[in-house]
């Protein structure tokens, strides 16, 4: 989904084009909301450092099937296996300040380029295909210790636990409640009007068979018995502080850490939160895992 940060100060061609898809919405809200489904569907390219110049160019990439494509999958070291799961239209070299501190903590790490991100194959998802992609992998790289997820990584992570992985411990950074409140958001700040957010969110349930409450990530988690530590930035623009005090409240084992400063990517760099993540994904660690792929 696009970037829900809130922008103030629009330019005139951005006025414009805001004009225009709140009238387009207006009167065509049925054809608006599809347009907006398949906005929200795909993830935005990502223009920035190439894996080439980081801890990504030194890992074991492999490329593992998934339906009529395949995902982009990267491991490090050997150890307790800890998967890195990141944001919407990101990738899994976003995560790699982790990758160092882990191994040297003796674990095996491993990353992947979620359906329709970075180098995987795909050019729409959502969800619940991401979380079947981590649930798969998990099954090829398992048993998995630790999972340390970034914002849309995380609703994957609480789904792929709430169906059956099993995991000793998780960190969540930046981490959203609600997929339909980002949704909307988005479509405020594109200028379409909130019943266009509203069909496109029907449509979407009712074809893929769920229920929109049912995948917020506090509802999930309330009945997960997995330690969790939670990272969130009270300036963070794309996800507010609320949705991580609320995530954190939700566990039985659930604690949260307020940065200042770091906004909702910085955060992923930052060598205190780092530190932390990987210290608390360290308690009571087994000491055997399965070889790489």
């Amino acid at each position: 989904m696009p970037n829900p940060e809130s922008k103030t100060g629009f330019t005139g061609l951005q006025h414009i084009r805001r004009a225009g898809l709140w009238i387009f919405g207006t009167v065509a809200p049925r054809t608006a909301s599809r347009w907006f489904e398949r906005l929200m569907l795909t993830p935005s390219l990502y223009v920035g450092r190439r894996d080439g110049n980081s801890a990504f160019s030194d890992g074991d990439h492999t490329r593992v099937p998934y339906g009529n494509g395949w995902l982009s999958l990267w491991s490090w070291g050997a150890g307790p296996t800890v998967l890195l799961l990141h944001g919407w239209s990101g990738r899994a070299a976003h995560l790699e300040e982790f990758v160092a501190p882990l191994r040297a903590a003796g674990f095996r790490v491993v990353a992947l380029d979620h359906p329709a991100h970075g180098r995987s194959d795909g050019v729409r998802t959502n969800l619940l295909e991401c979380t079947a992609a981590v649930l798969q992998i998990a099954a090829v790289v398992g048993p998995v210790h630790g999972i340390i997820a970034h914002s849309f990584g995380s609703s994957t992570a609480a789904m792929a636990v709430k169906h059956g992985l099993d995991v000793n411990r998780m960190v969540f950074i930046g981490a959203p409640v609600s997929i339909p409140k980002l949704t909307d958001n988005v479509a405020a700040l594109v200028g379409l009007p909130r019943k266009v957010s509203t069909m496109m969110q029907q449509r979407v349930a009712a074809r893929l068979g769920f229920s929109w409450a049912d995948l917020d990530t506090d509802r999930i988690l309330s009945d997960v018995d997995v330690p969790l530590l939670v990272f969130h930035d009270a300036g963070d623009r794309d996800v507010p502080l609320q949705d991580g005090v609320a995530i954190a409240r939700s566990v039985k084992d659930g604690n949260l850490v307020t940065t200042s400063g770091l906004g909702h990517r910085g955060i992923l760099r930052d060598p205190a939160v780092v530190q932390q993540a990987v210290e608390f994904i360290s308690v009571a660690a087994p000491s055997n895992s399965r070889r790489a792929v």
